[in-house]
């Protein structure tokens, strides 16, 4: 009997202690795997919202807030960033033309060194309008060696493989100066519209959506807005003000 008293005693204590423990887990708001049994369950779903929503503000980043609560800081951001947006498209969309122009240009250039004549070491050579005899590395060639060469019917002339060569040069540098402003202009955009440690101030939006305006060059300005949406330079005047609070 005396045995038993003890388990009984036991077994009140513990579930004593369980009470204590689901309480305090409910006004925590804890989820303890076990149904609510001292508040109410809309009391405990309150609680649990209240907490989600301070963990929710604690996750806020400095440029999440300031974009809730500056509209006008909001505003220049998002159209900044939808400049940005339409400026990265364009300028991948007329890279990719220049791209193929140049394989385009590339092949032409290999066909016209195909015709070609050549010095007997192999060495393609060109004859100009005024009869004299150039390698294609653009050297002139001595008239005692242009002699050994035998002209193809079909051969290109000098001026013709320097076009074409000039050609080839001008869009690979094209396509150099797409990449700087692709890489320096907008990269460098990005990442400072990205920047969460330092944000970015309204002046300094102002000079990113100049920069890619008048950086771009008119076919990528073309491209920006041939999307049918009014640029940002066309629209009402960017106010500058002073620097967001961080």
């Amino acid at each position: 009997m005396g045995g038993n008293k003890h388990s009984g005693s036991e077994e009140r204590n513990s579930q004593k202690q369980r009470d204590f423990d689901d309480l305090q887990n409910e006004i925590a708001g804890r989820d303890a795997g076990r149904d609510i049994r001292f508040r109410n369950k809309e009391d405990a779903n309150g609680l649990a919202a209240q907490r989600r929503r301070v963990q929710t503000q604690a996750q806020m980043t400095a440029l999440d807030m300031i974009l809730q609560s500056n509209p006008e800081y909001a505003r220049m951001y998002n159209d900044t960033s939808d400049l940005l947006d339409r400026a990265e498209t364009a300028t991948s969309n007329v890279l990719d033309q220049v791209m193929q122009d140049l394989a385009g240009h590339e092949d032409d250039l290999n066909d016209i060194l195909d015709q070609a004549s050549q010095l007997p070491d192999g060495t393609r050579v060109f004859k100009d309008q005024y009869g004299y005899v150039w390698s294609e590395n653009d050297e002139l060639v001595a008239p005692k060696d242009a002699e050994s060469v035998v002209w193809k019917d079909d051969a290109p002339s000098r001026e013709g493989f320097m076009q074409q060569k000039q050609k080839v040069e001008d869009t690979r540098k094209r396509i150099e100066d797409i990449q700087h402003y692709q890489i320096e202009v907008l990269g460098n955009a990005r990442d400072r519209m990205n920047d969460q440690h330092n944000l970015i101030t309204q002046d300094e939006m102002k000079q990113i959506q100049d920069d890619i305006f008048e950086q771009a060059g008119p076919i990528i300005q073309n491209e920006i807005r041939s999307d049918n949406t009014v640029s940002l330079q066309e629209s009402q005047p960017v106010i500058d003000v002073a620097k967001p609070p961080v």
